[in-house]
């Protein structure tokens, strides 16, 4: 499960949940939301330390969040760096060629060395939004009965009773 804001790409690693076959499972979201007055745009983007969605056009994205600025930043940087950007990013411009299983290597050192001043300075651009919304979801679960329940989906036959309650 992957709560996310709605104009933000989902990102597995960061927001996902995991959901457990074999429980019941209860979420409590916790919501922020945040929106700056229109009478601050008078106000730089520095000053105020948020973007509207107008002041930053993206390449790729067509509302500014912070990140999808920052995955336009990670785009950049691996087009630069290996000449190619990896599949799960956001392809920049149209004729740049998405990375291959010849370029893993390249891929591998350019993410060890992610300190490259020019995506520092580019990250470091990609200010908050004047309007955000985000998710802090709490989980909760509870183990279903452990006799009688039988899954439908083939996938789980594979797994007996006791190692579903156990992953």
């Amino acid at each position: 499960m992957i709560t996310h804001n709605p104009i933000d790409t989902p990102h597995v690693k960061e927001t996902g949940l995991s959901v457990q076959p074999g429980y019941q499972h209860r979420f409590r979201l916790n919501i922020d939301s945040s929106k700056a007055l229109p009478s601050t745009r008078s106000i730089t983007p520095q000053r105020r330390q948020c973007l509207f969605n107008n002041e930053l056009e993206l390449l790729y994205f067509r509302y500014y969040t912070r990140r999808n600025c920052e995955m336009e930043c990670d785009s950049k940087y691996f087009l630069r760096r290996c000449q190619c950007i990896p599949y799960h990013m956001p392809l920049i411009y149209q004729n740049a060629s998405v990375c291959h299983v010849k370029d893993f290597n390249c891929e591998s050192i350019a993410e060890a060395e992610v300190n490259d001043e020019q995506h520092v300075s580019c990250k470091r651009e990609c200010l908050p939004g004047c309007f955000n919304l985000e998710y802090f979801p709490t989980a909760y679960r509870t183990p279903l009965a452990n006799t009688s329940f039988v899954f439908k989906d083939k996938f789980f036959g594979n797994f007996t009773k006791k190692e579903i309650h156990e992953k």
